[in-house]
């Protein structure tokens, strides 16, 4: 991303309300995409924090970025904290647990898999497990506890990152039971 030129990209400036102050086109970028340049708008004041979501092919990016100068026509923002923008429905939320794995398809573990809880979503659920333990498709009943109630959870593996010889992460998106 950094040596990618954002001359030309759309860009969607907001407060830290998250309230759209400006739809606008960079005008420029400098010192490697760490700096744009904008046209002015009456909420961008010199000084301030926002967040920029800036349209980037393949993937769009959002930054924290200060107002640096005010100009003329134009308003310099220098970009931090970057990271890729994820197109997600709903918030993911930071998990540091345990749960286990009881089922993997139809077949019910003799032993179940203790698998340690990343993050949650209403539509997923992130997990370190055991190296390769699934495959990408495979459906899994997951039984976690939270407070004094256990649940589980019916999920299948959308895509995995081993992070060790020893462990894998599993991205997964909750199934309806059938």
């Amino acid at each position: 991303m950094a040596t990618q030129s954002l001359d030309g990209c759309k860009a969607y400036i907001y407060n830290l309300k998250d309230e759209l102050m400006t739809e606008t086109t960079i005008a420029d970028s400098y010192s490697d995409a760490m700096e744009i340049e904008v046209r002015a708008h009456p909420d961008l004041i010199n000084g301030e924090t926002c967040k920029v979501i800036i349209l980037t092919s393949p993937t769009p990016y959002e930054f924290m970025a200060t107002i640096r100068a005010r100009g003329g026509k134009f308003v310099t923002l220098a970009l931090y904290h970057g990271k890729e923008k994820e197109n997600r429905r709903s918030t993911r939320y930071k998990l540091d647990g345990l749960a286990v794995i009881e089922h993997i398809g139809t077949t019910r573990l003799q032993t179940p898999i203790q698998v340690h809880l990343i993050n949650i979503s209403a539509g997923g659920v992130r997990i370190r497990a055991p190296w390769h333990t699934m495959a990408i498709g495979s459906i899994f009943a997951l039984r976690l506890k939270i407070g004094e109630k256990h649940t589980q959870l019916l999920a299948e593996v959308v895509n995995s990152l081993d992070t060790s010889s020893e462990f894998t992460e599993y991205g997964c998106s909750l199934v309806m039971k059938k």
